[in-house]
C-alpha cells in the first residue's frame, strides 16, 4: 500500500484538548486523523505500507501499537531538501516478512527529498522497494519544480538501472508520490523538460538488453463508481494520479491489480489525507 498521510504531525504534549491513551497524549483532532488512517490500513491489512509525510518514528510506532495491533515493524527516515528540514519517508512492514536492508539514498541532494530503498523477503520471495516523494508543484519561478522533478526522475532511473545490472531478474517495486499527472504540464513546458511520467516509462538498456518499467497505475487503471480514474481537486476527491506503482519486468509478471481507495467506498480517506491510498496486489 502507498499512503501519503500529508502533514501527519501529532501533538503529544502541551496542547489543548488533550486525549490520554496509555501514557501518550494528543489532541482530539489528531486522534480522529490517526483513527481514520488506521481504519483503511486495518481494512486491507497490507504486507508493506509506504508512508509519506508522517512526521517520524514516534508517530508510526504510536499508530502501530495503539491502532494496528502491533503487527508491523516501523521505519522512518528524514531526508533534506531545499525547502524544509526534511519531509519523511517510512515503511510499515508486517512482522512475518524479513527486512534484509533499509537505506535512505541521496539524502542531501538539493533537488531530492531522498529515495528510501528497502529489500524485504518472505520465504522464496524477495522484493526491493524504492519509495519516493518527488518535488511538489509549488514553485517560485516557472519551471523550477518541474526541473527538480526531472532531475529526481533521472536519478531514480539510474538507481533502477544499477539494481538491474547486478540482477536482471530482480523484483522491483517503485512507488510513492510523484507530484505529477500524465501529459506535458505547463511547468514542464516552461522548464523545457519531457513529461515526467512518460520519462519513467521509456525503454532503457541494462547490460545490452532492453527493458522498461511498467506503470501499472496507467496500464491497468482502477476506476471509481463514475467510471473515472481521477479528477481535479473537488468536493469529491483529489487527483488519484499523483501516486503510482511502477514494476520491473519480473515483478510485472506477478501483477494482479491496483486498487485506489475512493471516498465513495470509505469516506474516512479524506479525513486522514488529501491523497488517495492505493494498493498493489501481486500473485
Amino acid at each position: 500500500m502507498n499512503y501519503n498521510l500529508k502533514n501527519f504531525w501529532l501533538s503529544f504534549d502541551g496542547e489543548p484538548e488533550i486525549y490520554f491513551e496509555e501514557g501518550a497524549s494528543l489532541s482530539f483532532k489528531d486522534l480522529a486523523r490517526i483513527a481514520d488512517a488506521s481504519f483503511v490500513i486495518n481494512r486491507f491489512n497490507p504486507d508493506v505500507v509506504g508512508i509519506l509525510e508522517s512526521a517520524g518514528l514516534a508517530e508510526l510506532i504510536f499508530l502501530n501499537e495503539r491502532f494496528l495491533g502491533n503487527r508491523y515493524r516501523c521505519f522512518s527516515f528524514r531526508a533534506t531538501d531545499s525547502r524544509t528540514a526534511g519531509i519523511p519517508l517510512g515503511f510499515l512492514v508486517r512482522k512475518d516478512w524479513k527486512v534484509e536492508s533499509m537505506e535512505l539514498l541521496e539524502p542531501r541532494t538539493f533537488s531530492s527529498r531522498g529515495v528510501l530503498k528497502a529489500r524485504i523477503s518472505r520465504g522464496d520471495d524477495e522484493i526491493t522497494f524504492f519509495l519516493v516523494h518527488f518535488k511538489s508543484q509549488v514553485e517560485d519561478n516557472a519551471g523550477d519544480s518541474a526541473r527538480k522533478r526531472d532531475a529526481q526522475g533521472r536519478r531514480l532511473l539510474e538507481l533502477v538501472r544499477e539494481e538491474l545490472s547486478q540482477n536482471p531478474d530482480a523484483e522491483l517495486v517503485i512507488f510513492g508520490d510523484f507530484n505529477d499527472v500524465p501529459g506535458l504540464s505547463k511547468q514542464e513546458k516552461a522548464a523545457g523538460v519531457p513529461d515526467l511520467i512518460e520519462l519513467l516509462q521509456r525503454d532503457f538498456e541494462v547490460n545490452g538488453t532492453k527493458t522498461r518499467l511498467y506503470n501499472v497505475t496507467l496500464l491497468h487503471p482502477d476506476r471509481d463508481t463514475s467510471g473515472k480514474l481521477w479528477s481535479e481537486k473537488s468536493t469529491d476527491y483529489p487527483p488519484a494520479l499523483l501516486d503510482y506503482f511502477l514494476l520491473s519486468q519480473k515483478t510485472y509478471s506477478r501483477f494482479k491489480r491496483v486498487d485506489h481507495i475512493y471516498p465513495e467506498e470509505f469516506s474516512y480517506v479524506l479525513e486522514a489525507s488529501d491523497h488517495l491510498p492505493c494498493i498493489l496486489d501481486l500473485k
